[in-house]
């Protein structure tokens, strides 16, 4: 019995350790290929003046909650992911480039940048445009509840609990001077910063999707939305 107890309790907790590393690793390659299918169908379907298509660059970041055991009743862990990629499907008329847009798709919501409302195309020959390290700010509220009330005829135990979370994510910007003697590859984190600014603001609130049950952030859920979970056990005499 001692044995069943130790090697039952390590068992528990390898299969505990796996299925956390499982889910985080779903929701990486989630949100990896899901950068590819909408910089696929944004550069495929992107219609200019000077032809179809476009070269696509796709930024995705998304906030999942994750099961874990340590945690409030239903509340579970939140963990972050993100991923990039960059499409090119443009059939540009003869004698014209193709064109260049920019998304970024933050949990639930896809917004396109203009990056030439930054830089002009006569300024990239001596300044670069980039983006910063984002900034997130999160805050969550939680609360759960137990009651259990004994009569002779039965037992009656309540558990419930309520979830509310925004979450603030800033992504700034930068125009830095280019060295003229640097190549492509050149880093240029330590070149003079023109100008700087914010490129993208988000305020989201966390929901809970009829759908699919799962619980994602939009800046459409009002905010001070709650998630209400609760169980009831009941046991007869």
């Amino acid at each position: 019995m001692v044995e069943m107890a130790i090697f039952g309790t390590l068992i528990l907790l390898i299969f505990g350790v796996l299925i956390s590393y499982v889910q985080r690793f779903n929701d990486q390659q989630y949100t990896q290929m899901e950068a590819f299918r909408i910089g696929l169908e944004k550069a495929c379907n992107y219609k200019t003046s000077t032809g179809a298509g476009a070269s696509v660059q796709v930024t995705s970041l998304q906030n999942r909650r994750h099961s874990d055991l340590s945690s409030g009743f239903k509340k579970g862990a939140e963990q972050a992911f993100s991923a990039s990629s960059s499409v090119l499907w443009s059939v540009p008329k003869v004698g014209t480039s193709g064109k260049s847009a920019m998304y970024y798709k933050i949990n639930e919501d896809l917004t396109e940048i203009d990056y030439r409302s930054y830089i002009s195309k006569g300024e990239e020959k001596d300044y670069s445009f980039r983006t910063e390290q984002l900034e997130t700010v999160q805050d969550t509220t939680f609360n759960e509840q137990l009651i259990k009330s004994e009569t002779p005829a039965d037992i009656v135990t309540k558990r419930s609990s309520r979830l509310g979370e925004t979450i603030i994510t800033t992504i700034p910007y930068t125009i830095r001077e280019r060295d003229a003697k640097a190549d492509e590859d050149y880093d240029d984190d330590n070149n003079a910063v023109v100008r700087s600014g914010t490129l993208i603001s988000q305020e989201q609130h966390l929901y809970r999707d009829k759908k699919d049950g799962q619980y994602k952030y939009s800046v459409h859920a009002p905010a001070g939305t709650v998630i209400e979970r609760g169980r009831t056990w009941e046991t007869d005499f």
